[in-house]
């Protein structure tokens, strides 16, 4: 508690009293068609001073659908499927005097999601170098939406999706109609959404969401269609860079057109260094593309001392002077490898596994600085929605794969240890972004014949 400028602060002791009420409203599950999952049943259990005591207390549950509702301390887990219709639910909890204590009697219902509406977030997506669309990643923190378009450039227009819980939702199976509404600067193809430009101006582009043959919602959009794009600098992160003699440290490139925009070169990002014998650092004679735009390069220190590098792109290049220290003590340590989302199936061609992730901890100096040989041994602990562990790692295979995850409810949180210490929290969810296989009856007619030719035996 702040007066003013001076901070009070007061210890609390909470005492936890008899069960004197459970809220319980009629409710719609959602229900995951691909894992089988439903979601658990929500309600709440309130002490005689009003405190949230749900996750203390096991209620009894009585339902027209038995065996579809499971209780346990702190949850009521339910199997109910859509095709299981409506089930009247009951909540109760007996006291030590005999007192029943009981919610109300509610409809209760599972419904599989699916997308009914446009989410807030759009954007323009760029394709890679195999022609395949980059889905933008809106929870990315780097995210930043695109709503330039060059002449003589192809992309894609992507929306963002909410189901019927207000969830946003990577829906394969809804089906969104495009359509421009002016042609004379951009067309659209119906099906796809992928964009042609044709002349400079501003384009207006509207995209249904159809369900059942009818549109449920649409979504008008604006965006440039500019002059052809062409190469207009080069941006690194930093113009020094500190490393550790045997250890590396990464460099960022970003490589813009005229508009501000990230640029896709047609040549090679190449590096020179003043260090022609490499005594002071080594690096690749090239960066390496990672997205559109972006490169990396690796730099790996080999002895004290400094060393100029110098970044070319077309007519275009930066310099970064490297200085190769000594290492300090430990101060901290850093894990990478960490994803924010794992797919259950990788879906893009940029040499990246989206279907799993590989943590890494890394012993840093008061710099920040990668100290070589330092590296700790460490576990990784995986809860789920509820709190509940679901999964221990230790280094020597730090993978998590969303291939064991899938039938788990997410949103998960991951922490990293070294020892007793915690090292790094984070909260990541597993997309099953698996396309329901489509098929169609090509025939409808069983014929019975006699023995086969091939086997002898007859259908």
């Amino acid at each position: 508690m702040k007066v003013g400028e001076e901070t009070l602060t007061q210890a609390l002791d909470f005492e936890i009293a008899e069960v004197a009420e459970i809220e319980l409203k009629e409710q719609v599950l959602k229900y995951n068609d691909e894992t089988g999952r439903t979601e658990n049943l929500k309600y709440k259990v309130l002490d005689e001073n009003g405190l949230d005591i749900t996750k203390l207390v096991k209620v009894d549950v009585a339902t027209t659908k038995g065996d579809k509702f499971t209780a346990k301390e702190g949850a009521v887990e339910v199997t109910l499927k859509p095709e299981d219709g409506l089930a009247f639910v009951e909540l109760s909890y007996e006291l030590e005097d005999g007192t029943v204590v009981k919610s109300k009697r509610v409809k209760v219902t599972a419904e599989e999601a699916k997308a009914v509406d446009f989410a807030s977030d759009w954007s323009l997506a760029a394709v890679d170098k195999n022609g395949k669309k980059v889905e933008p990643s809106y929870d990315d923190e780097d995210y930043e939406q695109d709503t330039t378009l060059n002449m003589g450039s192809t992309k894609f227009i992507d929306f963002e999706l909410i189901d019927q819980f207000g969830d946003k939702i990577a829906d394969n199976k809804a089906i969104i109609k495009y359509e421009t509404l002016d042609a004379s600067v951009v067309v659209i193809d119906e099906e796809t959404g992928k964009l042609t430009p044709r002349k400079e101006g501003t384009a207006v582009v509207r995209a249904s969401l159809i369900e059942n043959g009818k549109v449920i919602a649409t979504k008008t959009v604006e965006f440039k269609v500019v002059a052809k794009a062409k190469l207009a600098g080069i941006e690194v992160e930093s113009s020094t860079l500190e490393v550790i003699a045997e250890s590396s440290e990464e460099i960022e490139i970003t490589l813009l057109d005229q508009f501000g925009n990230k640029f896709d070169f047609d040549g090679d990002v190449t590096v020179e260094s003043s260090d022609k014998d490499k005594k002071v650092v080594k690096v690749a004679n090239e960066a390496t593309w990672k997205s559109v735009g972006k490169y990396t390069l690796n730099v790996e220190g080999v002895a004290k001392g400094t060393a100029t590098l110098t970044i070319k792109a077309g007519d275009f290049q930066e310099k970064v002077t490297v200085k190769v220290v000594e290492a300090g003590e430990v101060a901290s340590y850093e894990v990478k490898g960490f994803k924010s989302e794992l797919l259950v199936k990788d879906v893009t061609n940029d040499n990246v596994d989206d279907t799993q992730m590989t943590l890494d901890v890394i012993a840093v100096d008061e710099k920040g600085l990668t100290i070589p040989g330092k590296n700790p041994e460490f576990t990784i602990s995986i809860k789920d929605k509820n709190g509940k562990e679901v999964s221990t790692i230790s280094s020597a295979n730090p993978t998590i794969s969303a291939k064991d995850l899938k039938d788990k409810e997410g949103p998960f949180t991951l922490t990293v240890k070294v020892g007793t210490l915690t090292v790094f929290t984070g909260e990541f969810k597993v997309t099953d972004n698996r396309k329901a296989p489509e098929f169609t009856f090509t025939s409808n007619k069983i014929v019975v014949g006699g023995p086969s030719a091939d086997t002898g035996l007859t259908p």
